[in-house]
């Protein structure tokens, strides 16, 4: 017997799986700038298989947020991205 979720479930799980999604974007972004700087080659090798695990996590998260984080997403995505904006700009690349 499948499970039925109320508004409220479904509106916090959605929530909740748009911040991870916002948050597998900064990592992803991140790691990518950090990897053109390194000279290292086994370094840059395990950097670039941790960026491919989270790009392939980030592909997973879309199922999810098209049952649960459709209409959430929109309306959170825009706080979440103005945050990690600040984020970026003011702490990551002093």
């Amino acid at each position: 017997m499948p499970v039925t979720l109320d508004n409220a479930k479904r509106t916090a799980l959605g929530s909740k799986l748009a911040d991870i999604k916002a948050l597998q974007n900064l990592l992803i972004a991140n790691e990518q700038k950090f990897l053109s700087e390194i000279k290292d080659q086994d370094i840059r090798d395990r950097m670039q298989d941790m960026l491919n695990d989270d790009q392939k996590n980030l592909g997973i998260l879309k199922y999810p947020l098209s049952l649960f984080g459709s209409s959430t997403f929109l309306g959170c995505h825009k706080c979440l991205r103005d945050s990690i904006f600040l984020l970026t700009d003011r702490q990551l690349y002093k």
